[in-house]
């Protein structure tokens, strides 16, 4: 009896996760790159076409913004499948949150049980902002970032339960070095913060002082050698680190007013549970509800996972709450900790009337969005709304007719990510004004019949330093490649296949993408004329 009647969970889990995973993967290559991705396909390009792995480059000049390891990956990727198309520069980021979310549930069934476990890292997987944008624009170093230290927390946890100090410093030093080397500075704050609260809530302060911490850091810090050493050889290390000081201390309150800091940092925890949406909805009723307060005040002296969860979302969001600048891709290494928070709780039931409102809601108002003009010119936007809004209500059917299992839920969210693909992104696709900047790209090659494209301007140069408030403890100046909006490079490098590299001098015969504001027109007659609307500048497409 017991096997047969979780058959009909384990096959829903099934398909469940068959439709999620057709939902994440697939569309990935109608969407032209955007935001942050076309740097990043950009950098890793330059890599695979160059061979230089040592030194990120952008149109040859040095990139000083972030570490290499995403681009070796990415660039791997290229190796791999021998394209550099949008599919390929997402693909690192969609394996890494799956690996986020399957790493999560094996951690946590064993503190949670198999149930729970199971909702959060499928909720994990559905969050408004990580299933509707993330996934879709995961060309970002952040997915996989947020994977590596959830890797790096749960070494800290899983070791120090074990009383094997040595593993947990090690390993957790080694996992310090590999996100240091995929986003920076904010890895050593991780470890930092992580290790200090864990070890103080467990009254074991004097294991700070133990050999294997020493020894973690001194490996650590071989690491940094191993890369910086024959970096340094070439380009400024002083100046690579200083820059990731300055990217790392924009994030936070350091650099803005304090009435402005105050201000956004109440406001950014309502913004944390937007994200988290329709599962943060569970949180509406809770404090209410006496017994379960009960349940986490004997979650918190008696189940490890959870104190642990608290401890280091407690220790190490604020961060990234301290600030103004509140961006959603940085607390995505929070979302396990804090959805295991959410669906611990026993008598889940009496809390799912929130989450149903908001499903309903969802679909009264779907075929309001399609009214928009946005659609207009969408082919078969009738029929296709229609089967989505289909999809949706036989859903919510099964949902109420299967035991109003969170599996529904989950299927819900899945496609309704699915209709996200097949109106928005499509829409997306045909809008011209949003893939402007690849289109110039493509017209630039189709008129050089794909011969190589240089860049012609003035170079960047900007200061970087390294403070603390009004303390400041050094400045540098860095040069780059004049700035142009990315996917421009990106399209322009991956349809000639060489790199669009930039040049302060012009050579005979070769096509060059000039600032008409350093060039002789009437010297070089342009073949082609553009604005870049980012920087408010016009460039010409010139062949001396």
């Amino acid at each position: 009896m017991k096997a047969s009647a979780a058959l009909p969970d384990r096959r829903l889990l099934l398909g469940v996760l068959l439709v999620l995973l057709v939902a994440l993967l697939g569309w990935q290559n109608v969407l032209n790159l955007r935001a942050e991705e076309p740097r990043r396909a950009l950098v890793s390009l330059e890599m695979w076409l160059t061979g230089d792995y040592l030194v990120p480059h952008i149109n040859g000049y040095p990139y000083y913004n972030k570490p290499p390891l995403f681009n070796w990956i990415m660039a791997g990727f290229y190796q791999l499948t021998g394209s550099a198309e949008p599919w390929v520069v997402r693909l690192p980021s969609l394996l890494g949150l799956l690996g986020l979310s399957y790493t999560h549930f094996r951690v946590s069934r064993r503190y949670l049980g198999r149930d729970r476990a199971l909702w959060s890292a499928l909720a994990l997987l559905t969050t408004m902002d990580i299933l509707f944008y993330a996934s879709v624009n995961s060309g970002e170093i952040d997915l996989l970032y947020a994977w590596v230290v959830y890797l790096q927390a749960i070494t800290v946890f899983h070791y120090q339960q074990r009383g094997d100090f040595w593993r947990m410093y090690l390993i957790s030093y080694v996992l310090t070095f590999v996100g240091f080397m995929l986003k920076g500075l904010p890895s050593l704050a991780f470890q930092a913060l992580t290790i200090l609260a864990w070890l103080l809530a467990n009254r074991q302060w004097k294991k700070l002082f133990h050999p294997a911490h020493f020894v973690g850091i001194a490996l650590l810090a071989a690491l940094f050698a191993s890369y910086f050493v024959p970096y340094g050889q070439r380009e400024d290390w002083l100046g690579f680190l200083v820059r990731q000081y300055k990217e790392a201390s924009q994030r936070t309150g350091l650099e803005a007013h304090w009435t402005d800091t105050l201000l956004q940092t109440l406001l950014n925890p309502l913004r944390f549970a937007q994200l988290l949406l329709p599962w943060s909805l569970l949180l509406i009723p809770l404090f209410r509800l006496k017994e379960m307060r009960q349940q986490i005040s004997s979650a918190w002296r008696e189940n490890a996972f959870i104190r642990f969860s608290v401890l280091f979302v407690a220790a190490n969001v604020w961060l990234y709450w301290l600030t103004p600048d509140f961006k959603a891709r940085y607390q995505y290494m929070f979302f396990p900790f804090v959805l295991s928070l959410l669906f611990f709780p026993q008598g889940l039931t009496a809390r799912w009337w929130s989450v149903r409102v908001f499903l309903f809601a969802a679909l009264l108002l779907a075929p309001a969005v399609l009214l928009l003009d946005y659609f207009a010119e969408l082919p078969h936007l009738a029929l296709r709304a229609t089967l989505v809004f289909l999809g949706l209500i036989g859903v919510l059917v099964g949902y109420f007719r299967g035991g109003r299992s969170v599996l529904w839920i989950v299927l819900f969210m899945a496609v309704a990510r699915i209709g996200y693909n097949e109106l928005y992104l499509r829409a997306w696709r045909a809008d011209a004004s949003v893939n402007r900047n690849a289109q110039i790209g493509a017209d630039l090659v189709r008129l050089t019949d794909g011969a190589p494209i240089h860049l012609y301007g003035t170079p960047y140069t900007f200061k970087s330093d390294a403070s603390l408030g009004p303390l400041n403890f050094g400045e540098v100046e860095l040069t780059t490649a004049p700035l142009i909006p990315y996917a421009l490079p990106y399209t322009v490098t991956r349809g000639t296949g060489a790199v669009m590299q930039f040049e302060t001098e012009l050579r005979s015969g070769v096509y060059y993408v000039a600032d008409v504001a350093v060039t002789d027109t009437v010297a070089y007659p342009p073949l082609y004329r553009f604005e870049d609307r980012w920087q408010g500048r016009w460039y010409v497409l010139i062949e001396p």
